[in-house]
């Protein structure tokens, strides 16, 4: 079975002290993962310009609604993992003072969500008709959304896709559940 992961870092291909859910499933599948750590969701939307038909499963790991597209983040140049990241208040907080600033005084929370909103019905559109599992790590709803996973992060955080070993088999445990029905 082969099985396309896109999304954020919670989907990333992680190296750590254990395996993270994505590494777990390439165990059992072929995976190509396009996920990568920082990602906005208009960068998730165009991880799937790519033939979705090649593929038996597909998830799409969604990430927050307040992350902004950037072209680069000098935050993260000389770091493989988030050398696409793009900006996250939580991220740039006290390290880049014009873009916190612009977030404690500009940012206009209705339209980045409304925007996200937009994207993720975008995607769920795209991949219509194909086996597709929507998921979230992030604690705010949509009704596009299959798979809340915030609790399992909140409760069992760790060092890779932000989760622990056990929160991984978790997240591991319930993807595979989906992939079988």
């Amino acid at each position: 079975m082969k099985i396309l992961i896109t999304g954020d870092s919670f989907a990333a291909d992680w190296s750590g002290d254990y395996p993270g859910w994505p590494n777990l499933l390439e165990k059992d599948y072929q995976v190509t993962n396009l996920a990568q750590a920082g990602c906005s969701e208009y960068k998730i939307r165009q991880q799937l310009e790519c033939d979705l038909k090649k593929y038996d499963r597909i998830i799409v790991c969604h990430t927050s609604n307040s992350r902004i597209p950037v072209e680069h983040n000098p935050l993260h140049r000389n770091d493989p993992l988030h050398k696409e990241c793009d900006f996250l208040y939580a991220d740039v907080k006290g390290r880049i003072p014009s873009v916190t600033e612009f977030y404690e005084k500009y940012y206009h929370h209705d339209f980045w969500e409304y925007t996200y909103d937009l994207i993720v019905t975008d995607i769920v559109e795209h991949t219509l008709g194909h086996n597709t599992l929507h998921i979230t790590f992030f604690d705010h709803k949509h009704s596009l959304i299959d798979m809340n996973l915030h609790t399992v992060f909140k409760n069992y955080p760790g060092t890779v896709n932000h989760l622990s070993d056990k929160g991984n088999q978790i997240v591991y445990n319930k993807v595979l559940d989906w992939i079988k029905k």
